[in-house]
């Protein structure tokens, strides 16, 4: 079971999330710090957005189209439901989910029951040792589908409002930029 590097007693079952939650939340900034920040790096302004971020209500219909992209897998998400199943009952549930992504971002917090379930996933060498494990995060399909409605919306407000600048158009969809190698 996964320790501190410089423990030699054995984790009880208990300690183990909290030994691999400290490690895991410990990496992103240890990497940040040793970034430099490259020489004559120039930032773009573009005019700010009158109405801050506005996102349209998520409408049944777009439920509906997000449940229709689902690929069908053998497996199935973090609840353990076959994207089938959705498929199966996706009148019934979407708009149910419609109004529940519109509850969460008009109040702003998103569902504890959508949020991913992080599991740890062994790579080699010790397996007291945390550096040894990666985080894999366990999505439910209606996360999914809540991520893809998001985006699509975010991405409808910048093109509306022209907030990416034209040296930032890497980031928009649907636009190729010429490839220099």
């Amino acid at each position: 079971m996964p320790q501190p590097e410089d423990s030699t007693q054995p984790a009880d079952q208990h300690s183990i999330p909290n030994i691999l939650n400290k490690y895991f939340t410990q990496v992103g900034p240890k990497l940040a710090s040793a970034i430099l920040s490259p020489a004559g790096y120039v930032t773009h302004s573009t005019p700010s957005a009158p109405n801050s971020l506005y996102l349209t209500p998520v409408l049944h219909n777009d439920v509906v189209n997000q449940i229709n992209n689902l690929k069908c897998s053998k497996s199935n998400d973090s609840y353990d439901i076959p994207v089938s199943l959705v498929k199966m009952v996706e009148n019934i549930i979407s708009i149910c989910l419609a109004d529940l992504y519109n509850s969460s971002i008009s109040n702003g917090v998103f569902p504890e029951k959508l949020k991913a379930k992080v599991v740890p996933l062994f790579k080699s060498g010790s397996r007291l040792n945390p550096s040894n494990y990666k985080p894999i995060s366990l999505l439910s399909h209606f996360s999914k589908m809540f991520e893809k409605l998001l985006y699509i919306n975010t991405n409808n407000f910048f093109d509306q409002k022209h907030v990416i600048c034209p040296e930032q158009m890497v980031f928009v969809v649907f636009i190729q930029l010429p490839y220099h190698c």
